[in-house]
């Protein structure tokens, strides 16, 4: 199986493209690795003192 994402939104996709495009935002896919698409990105949230 073929893995996708997107370059401009990160929306990832998997399964056979027959247009390389991201169904969210329109922008290009770049074909990744099954790793590449099970990693999940940890997201750090800094707080700002006021």
């Amino acid at each position: 199986m073929n893995y996708y994402i997107c370059k401009d939104c990160g929306q990832k996709y998997c399964g056979w493209a027959d247009n390389i495009i991201c169904q969210k935002c329109g922008g290009k896919l770049k074909g990744i690795t099954r790793e590449e698409f099970s990693l999940e990105k940890k997201r750090v949230v800094i707080g700002e003192e006021v």
